[in-house]
């Protein structure tokens, strides 16, 4: 699901536009025992009421894609794997009114989700009507037309936490009195849709899925309940590309190149719109990495940089096109460490383009946004290396303003 689709379901997750028709919870102890509520008619629910639930379904569809947000491929039936799917379908066909099909839903993720506190598993079913614009902008306030009903179900999550006992003041009763400690329902830790929302319509094959936090839990129900390969963790992708980045380069891997790297790799992080595009592959990489290596003649790079990069060369032909040359590292090293790493998948560029940019040594650490990174660069002062940095307006000193010499 791209940026678009999912936030056509989130503004549905609001009081004034919310579609949704029936609600669904349980209790699950320490023990992984299940215990049902009641359905209940949202409609019905008080306003108040419906608004803290519509919130926490709307936490669903929050964070970025592909760090909090994924797109998980329902294994076939060709795979033998389609038991979550038949179980997700059959509650859906159903709209979440038959108490018994729900109920075994929430025991798979119960059985499949290993946490070691009280929580709840809520369900929403709601249906929305996809409208076609009419004229240039329909969305915009041209009129629109019903096409078809996207019926989905939301599940998330949410842990219990038990409130601290406190004193809470009566005005009224002129009084102080002590507050018992209350189970509160917390925000969600993961949830997902089904089925995902794609071109206007129901994939019935895929889930989105949102993790607060990826962690063993959330690896352990990906795996186990919905068969599919966890995706890498921030810390394990970031890591590996850094070693990636670092291994190919190696000894071209100097301050001014690394930086041209990251912002080529930044912009099209900007560009990203959905979960594909979000990604960068390995040829693709592969060729902007070899557009910011030192040069030699192609003759001389033939036999050990052909066999490596040939597609790269096929794909990112500008890269190739200087004075007949072509990069002089081989890229053995990139090879090795991309498929140690990512296996033959593309890696997430939001979780590898950082927020703000860091320049570290062993005793000092800088930080700046990264549209300042231009201020930041090396050199030599004295005869010795350094990092130099160029001050946007004035300079203090623990709070003191000084002055720099002209």
């Amino acid at each position: 699901m791209n940026k678009k689709e999912i936030a056509s379901i989130r503004k549905t997750m609001n009081a004034d536009k919310t579609t949704a028709q029936t609600l669904c919870v349980c209790h699950v102890n320490i023990d992984r025992e299940v215990t049902m509520f009641p359905s209940r008619y949202f409609g019905r629910i008080p306003e108040e009421e419906a608004d803290q639930y519509l919130e926490l379904f709307r936490k669903v569809f929050s964070g970025k894609i592909g760090t909090n947000l994924h797109t998980l491929h329902l294994p076939t039936a060709e795979a033998g794997q389609d038991e979550t799917q038949d179980l997700l379908y059959r509650c859906l066909k159903e709209k979440c009114s038959d108490e018994d099909s729900v109920e075994e839903l929430f025991a798979a993720i119960a059985e499949n989700y290993p946490l070691d506190i009280p929580y709840c598993i809520l369900a929403l079913y709601a249906e929305l009507d996809v409208f076609t614009p009419q004229g240039e902008d329909a969305f915009d306030g041209g009129e629109q037309e019903s096409e078809n009903v996207f019926p989905h179900m939301v599940i998330c999550l949410c842990p219990i936490a038990v409130s601290k006992p406190s004193l809470v003041c009566r005005e009224g009763a002129r009084t102080i009195d002590n507050l018992s400690p209350a189970t509160l329902i917390s925000k969600p830790v993961f949830g997902f849709l089904y089925p995902a929302f794609h071109d206007g319509g129901a994939d019935i094959h895929n889930v989105l899925f949102y993790m607060k936090k990826q962690g063993e839990p959330e690896e352990v129900l990906i795996r186990d309940m919905f068969g599919c390969d966890p995706p890498l963790t921030e810390t394990a992708v970031r890591g590996g590309f850094e070693t990636l980045v670092a291994a190919s380069l190696e000894e071209s891997c100097s301050f001014e190149t690394v930086a041209a790297i990251q912002n080529e790799i930044a912009a099209l992080a900007e560009e990203a719109e959905d979960e594909e595009s979000n990604l960068i592959g390995k040829e693709q990489l592969r060729g902007i990495l070899a557009g910011h290596m030192p040069r030699r003649s192609k003759q001389g790079a033939e036999d050990d940089l052909r066999n490596d990069s040939e597609e790269a060369s096929e794909e990112y032909p500008e890269r190739y096109s200087e004075s007949g040359s072509e990069p002089s590292n081989k890229f053995s090293a990139f090879d090795e460490v991309y498929g140690e790493t990512f296996r033959d998948g593309g890696i997430p560029l939001s979780q590898v383009v950082p927020a703000k940019v860091t320049v570290k040594s062993s005793d000092i650490m800088i930080t700046c946004p990264p549209e300042l990174s231009g201020h930041i660069t090396v050199g030599e002062v004295d005869g010795e290396p350094c990092i130099i940095v160029r001050p946007n307006g004035g300079v203090t000193l623990n709070g003191i303003p000084i002055r720099m010499r002209e």
